[in-house]
């Protein structure tokens, strides 16, 4: 268990957190930042870095607003890295960001407008020149916004925009760079240690912290926290929901807001620097952390957007129905289904790791891939993958970082396979060369990596990370079944699989490839004359679609074809009538004939030299 001494813990790795943890390092505090997952694993990922001035809080928060604008102006030379911050340019010069942005907060009933033009005196005597703004002046402002639908906004020229999580990174790197701020992720908080009233340190579920300052920047999560001080902390919170659209060509000049904000809830939409739009929805104010409760707005447009497609999709469908007449048999399949991205990587490396089946070795940086290649140079790029980047490039630049795994030692590894789903190779002796376990071993060894795999829960929620896990007899045979994984692991959708060895086992993805994947629950529709009409009263096999096409086709299944007919999907009657049967589905074909009409395919498809 780690126990270590600093003079600050920052608990909460998000906006706050990592400013904090910074600034109390810039001072000469040796300062640890703990965080149960990461850097921006909890609220602080899930917004666009608009840095608003006219939303401001009136009575408290304009000098911290202006203050803390100004403060862009110069930190990324401060800080040493790129933060993302594209400010408005300013009448009187300063900085140029690659994008203009200004804030329209939009304007839908008369109330709203009233309450707007009330706020302008505070903000004018506070140097914030924002200004109402008629509906029929908006396009000039904002040309892809449709006037029609407001009364008008309150616009405010001056704002900025900054890449959060480049922003985060950097507070992180610049207080790392000084030597005095330590990271410590995937450690919850579970006490907070007292004497005399007086914080003396914390307990986390990786070791103890000791301390005479602590900082909590944990959001919604503080007054949990704060019954370990034996305080009760009103801090009531809002749950919001969030869009992230893929990159567009389109490009807002503004953040767009909703000025009902002042009223009972908040929807925006902005556009963060890499292109794509992000939309938000707030709702009620609620106690619970973890319970969302969304309210009107943003969701019931998009889920409008969603009905109408999927009527269109209905209407297509039922025209090709129509047109392939009432004889026809109609079947849709999909041997996948569809849901979110994975929004975290999942590295089965670092459990492996930490239940001693894998191990890394301490070499000489310039050596280790030579030494495995002579070895055994099948393993020299699964070694290569397994192995992070940041570890590599750590070895290269300090020479003291272990970056090869100890094969001798190493009896399992993880690779994934697609997504969600990953294997666990057992270092077999009868498999690889210089394998450590012996065929005696392997079930032994597979059944207790199972019973580990059940009981592996994701950091934080106490839900498990595998969801199914199996010996790969379990969904292969034939004769390559020995090249596959010895165990198959699907994970909870949410995480995907990865080689590499992280700072802990779950780690945010920091930037999304896409924001949908596939699922394995698949599709299966059918009508027509000989169809049962109705839901399946079982979930049908992959295999079974196959042989139920050529069925409903009137043809024989082959009879080393997997899979059965989907008896279910016929109606009442045809079965009697028309039994299922085996054979041959095709008359032979004759070798010479074939290869005739292949030639003959293959010359009309080469172009001519004159084309």
């Amino acid at each position: 268990m780690i126990s270590s001494s600093s003079d600050a813990l920052v608990v909460g790795a998000g906006y706050i957190g990592c400013a904090v943890a910074y600034y109390l390092a810039a001072a000469g505090l040796r300062t640890a930042l703990i965080d149960r997952g990461g850097v921006a694993a909890g609220a602080s990922r899930a917004n666009y870095g608009n840095i608003q001035i006219q939303d401001a809080e009136l009575d408290h928060s304009l000098p911290m607003i202006r203050s803390g604008f100004a403060c862009f102006q110069d930190l990324e030379e401060e800080l040493g890295s790129p933060v993302g911050f594209v400010p408005r340019l300013s009448p009187r010069g300063g900085p140029v960001g690659v994008r203009r942005i200004g804030s329209l907060l939009l304007i839908e009933t008369e109330a709203q407008w009233r309450t707007m033009a009330a706020r302008l005196p505070a903000l004018h005597a506070a140097g914030i020149q924002a200004e109402m703004v008629e509906a029929d002046r908006l396009q000039s402002l904002e040309p892809l916004l449709d006037p029609h639908t407001v009364l008008g906004a309150c616009y405010h020229e001056h704002e900025g925009q900054v890449n959060p999580f480049q922003l985060m990174w950097a507070f992180v790197r610049g207080g790392c760079r000084l030597r005095n701020l330590t990271l410590h992720f995937g450690h919850e908080v579970t006490g907070i240690e007292l004497d005399r009233g007086r914080v003396r340190g914390i307990s986390t579920s990786r070791g103890r912290f000791a301390a005479p300052v602590l900082v909590l920047c944990t959001g919604a999560w503080t007054p949990i926290l704060g019954r370990a001080l034996g305080r009760e902390w009103s801090i009531p919170h809002v749950h919001g929901q969030a869009i992230v659209t893929e990159a567009s060509a389109l490009r807002l000049n503004n953040h767009i807001s909703s000025a009902a904000f002042f009223e009972s809830m908040h929807e925006e939409e902005a556009q963060p620097p890499d292109g794509a739009v992000a939309g938000a929805s707030g709702g009620a104010i609620a106690a619970d952390s973890s319970r969302a409760v969304p309210a009107g707005g943003l969701e019931i447009a998009v889920s409008e957007q969603l009905a109408g497609f999927f009527h269109l999709l209905d209407s297509i469908i039922g025209s090709m129905a129509r047109s392939a007449g009432s004889d026809a048999t109609i079947v849709f399949v999909s041997d996948h289904g569809f849901g979110p991205a994975a929004r975290h990587w999942a590295h089965l490396n670092n459990w492996l790791l930490e239940i001693d089946l894998l191990h890394l070795q301490s070499v000489n940086p310039g050596g280790w891939l030579q030494q495995i290649k002579a070895r055994a140079p099948w393993l020299r790029d699964i070694a290569k993958r397994v192995l992070p980047a940041e570890a590599r490039a750590a070895v290269k630049s300090h020479n003291h970082i272990a970056d090869a795994i100890d094969w001798p030692h190493t009896l399992a590894w993880a690779e994934p396979l697609y997504n969600n789903v990953a294997g666990i190779y057992l270092h077999r002796q009868d498999r690889f060369p210089n394998g450590v376990v012996s065929p005696a071993a392997v079930e032994s060894l597979r059944q207790s990596l199972i019973d580990e795999a059940q009981n592996l829960m994701i950091p934080g929620l106490h839900r498990p990370l595998v969801q199914d896990i199996r010996p790969r007899e379990d969904y292969f045979d034939g004769p390559y079944v020995e090249t596959f994984p010895d165990l198959i692991l699907t994970l909870d959708p949410d995480y995907a699989a990865v080689p590499t060895l992280g700072s802990t086992l779950i780690t945010p993805i920091p930037k999304l490839q896409r924001t949908g994947d596939h699922r394995p629950e698949g599709i299966f529709l059918a009508c027509g004359a000989n169809t049962h009409s109705g839901p399946l009263p079982q979930t049908p096999s992959l295999m079974d679609v196959a042989p139920t096409l050529l069925h409903f086709a009137g043809l024989p299944i082959p009879d080393g074809m997997e899979g059965e007919p989907i008896l279910d999907a016929f109606r009442d009657g045809y079965l009697v009538l028309h039994p299922p049967r085996r054979g041959p589905s095709l008359p032979p074909i004759d070798p010479a004939t074939f290869a005739r009409g292949h030639a003959h395919s293959a010359e009309l498809e080469t172009p001519s030299p004159n084309a």
